[in-house]
């Protein structure tokens, strides 16, 4: 088996900690190969499987600090804080679960997930739904986990997560070059003739966020009345060596309530939103902070779109401990996108401008977070936690035997 060589480099450069998250993230993406960076005691080190050049490491993270800085007056909004008081073992759950098989990582990024953690993410599926979705009679959509990169590319999403995105590509539909690309997949090298010259100009695009085929597929349309819509989709962000971090999935789950109407209405079920979130947080003791903050758009006028995330408080994520010492796992964040989609896709309302909104949960992550503060065993989870669990135990069995 061929083995692939590793590379490293230290560069000298201290980080102000407001930064060195986002900045270390982002160093990730200086350059082809970068398998890992650390930073510790006033230097960054880089681990690629390609030869990597210090002055190069250092004019990217130079030109990260220059973007990321800029941000470090930002000030955080605390909606509530949620004590850890869980009796699971942290990250330790974790890495059991993936010693035991469990969890497997089938490629970096990409798991499997085997019982009883896939009957635990049925079930929070479940309860998301019954306590986020249901309140407003919200409709059930299903969504593809694909999206056309034309439609993609109105959302700004392209521009603003370049890093993000993972195309879904076909072999140009010609009979010499799929003739050709048969013979090398039989002789076992049909990766090396992968390449510009074969494949197709990429029409899709692995969807990044579920709430993007709702505005998409309402393009040109008129909302007659305030809306609330829910779905399921599997979506995709490419994190490069960052998806070695816990809960930075290529492939994740993602559970949105959608909200489309008056500018009012949106505002209202947005803080209605915040509400449930602290009453799930609280019956379920799980531990963490709800906060605004803001996405982290990898452009150059990051600043510009931070910032007014931040003081429009547009958006909340709730940060789950996983650890006592960790500044917790986003496992969902509530949205407003004011009339930035409703103007993209030309959606109307009857005689008032579209405002939109949205609330998500990361399945994979909330799962990591449960697991991590409570443990794999429900009998000695938090009292109402157990009783929804045994109460959707009893449907399923129930539904099973019928």
């Amino acid at each position: 088996m061929k083995q692939t060589r590793s590379f490293e480099v230290s560069v000298s450069f201290e980080l102000d900690q407001k930064i060195e998250k986002q900045v270390l993230y982002a160093a990730a993406f200086i350059c082809r190969g970068i398998v890992a960076v650390d930073y510790s005691c006033g230097n960054v080190r880089f681990l690629s499987n390609q030869p990597i050049s210090s002055s190069v490491a250092k004019a990217g993270l130079e030109k990260l600090v220059e973007r990321f800085s800029k941000a470090q007056g930002f000030e955080t909004d605390i909606f509530f804080q949620n004590e850890k008081t869980g009796k699971g073992r942290g990250k330790i759950e974790i890495d059991d679960l993936i010693s035991e098989g469990i969890i497997h990582e089938t490629h970096q990024g990409i798991f499997l997930w085997r019982e009883p953690l896939s009957l635990f993410f049925l079930f929070l599926d479940d309860a998301l739904v019954r306590r986020f979705a249901m309140p407003f009679d919200a409709s059930e959509e299903k969504f593809p986990n694909v999206i056309s990169t034309k439609e993609l590319i109105k959302t700004n999403h392209l521009s603003s997560f370049p890093e993000h995105l993972n195309f879904v590509n076909n072999i140009q539909p010609e009979l010499d070059k799929l003739d050709t690309f048969g013979l090398n997949a039989k002789a076992g090298d049909c990766l090396d003739f992968i390449n510009a010259q074969i494949m197709d100009t990429p029409q899709l695009i692995h969807n990044p966020s579920t709430c993007y085929h709702c505005y998409a597929s309402r393009a040109g349309q008129k909302v007659y009345k305030n809306t609330v819509i829910t779905a399921l989709a599997s979506c995709h962000r490419y994190e490069g060596a960052n998806h070695k971090q816990l809960g930075r999935l290529m492939e994740f789950s993602l559970r949105e309530v959608i909200f489309l109407g008056e500018p009012d209405f949106v505002r209202e079920t947005r803080s209605k939103c915040l509400n449930l979130i602290q009453a799930f947080a609280r019956d379920w003791e799980i531990g963490g902070v709800l906060q605004s903050e803001n996405d982290p758009f990898f452009t150059s006028d990051f600043e510009i779109m931070a910032e007014h995330q931040r003081k429009m408080k547009m958006k909340y994520e709730y940060r789950a401990h996983i650890s006592d010492d960790d500044d917790g796992l986003a496992v969902l964040s509530s949205n407003l996108h004011g009339l930035t989609f409703s103007k993209t896709f030309n959606i109307s309302g009857d005689d008032w401008p579209v405002h939109t909104g949205c609330l998500g949960f990361g399945l994979e992550r909330l799962l990591i977070a449960l697991v991590a503060q409570h443990g794999v065993n429900p009998i000695s989870w938090p009292e109402k936690l157990k009783a929804e669990w045994d109460t959707w135990c009893d449907a399923r069995r129930i539904k099973k035997n019928n």
